[in-house]
């Protein structure tokens, strides 16, 4: 049988485990390589491999998994299908994926921040190295972007704030890049969480708090990670709990698909 839920090992980052590295976003170059204007300065993402001796202060790096802990996260609380199926559709995720505020280029594309201008070299699949556009987060006035490298079968989650110009890095524990993340209904917490696709090892969740636009933006809160299981689907239920749903990691008829809810 799947292990219960509660069991699954917590891991706790610092109460504010957001890290600044000297290594860029793989997609991303620094302003101080390239010309610079005063009012709109233009950042080129070239290949993810050839960035690794250049740097970039505008690069936040989030989701360190370091520290671990058992005790801040409340017991979860098994629940039916029928109520995480209520939950699920009742949860709209604010993302808009039409692409209006982005400019696509025959090379790739261009968004626009207030402090620059962040362009991918490309967004196709015909490359061993491209960016995807996944879509833009009114509330939170920022980009979301998976940074691919085929070659290497890694990817990167990256949130790019329009307000301030900064770049988040939602680093994954796996060779897979983080899911689109989800804020909470009053736009006060981030659910950031991954699954293992390719080794199939299990999952993540951690939630951040979501400050005021800058360099310190999200700051962690709680994160749990689960070894026997791999994340199907998850919803807010409300501004303090959320509900996921969870597949075992080898499907037999000893195993079963779970539902809990989680209080923060």
């Amino acid at each position: 049988m799947t292990k219960p839920f509660f069991l699954l090992a917590l891991v706790l980052l610092a109460a504010c485990d957001t890290q600044v590295k000297n290594t860029p976003a793989q997609n991303t170059v620094s302003q101080d390589s390239l010309p610079v204007t005063s009012t709109s300065p233009s950042v080129i993402a070239p290949a993810l491999d050839s960035l690794e001796e250049k740097q970039d202060t505008n690069i936040i790096y989030l989701g360190y998994f370091e520290a671990t802990d058992s005790t801040s996260i409340q017991e979860p609380e098994p629940i039916t299908a029928k109520q995480f199926d209520k939950y699920f559709q009742y949860y709209t995720p604010n993302i808009d994926t039409s692409g209006v505020q982005i400019t696509r280029t025959p090379h790739g594309l261009k968004l626009n921040t207030t402090s620059r201008v962040v362009t991918f070299v490309n967004d196709d699949t015909n490359y061993e190295n491209y960016a995807y556009y996944k879509g833009y987060i009114p509330s939170l006035k920022t980009y979301v972007v998976d940074d691919v490298s085929a070659a290497n079968e890694v990817s990167s989650l990256l949130l790019i704030d329009s307000a301030s110009g900064y770049t988040y890095n939602l680093e994954s524990t796996f060779d897979n890049s983080c899911d689109v993340p989800l804020p909470s209904p009053d736009q006060r917490l981030l659910l950031i969480y991954a699954t293992d696709l390719y080794l199939k090892s299990g999952a993540y969740i951690s939630v951040w708090k979501i400050n005021d636009h800058g360099r310190n933006m999200y700051t962690h809160f709680k994160t749990r990670k689960l070894t026997d299981n791999l994340i199907e689907n998850i919803a807010w239920i409300d501004n303090h709990s959320f509900a996921v749903k969870l597949k075992p990691l080898i499907d037999d008829q000893d195993t079963t698909t779970q539902y809990f809810k989680v209080a923060l």
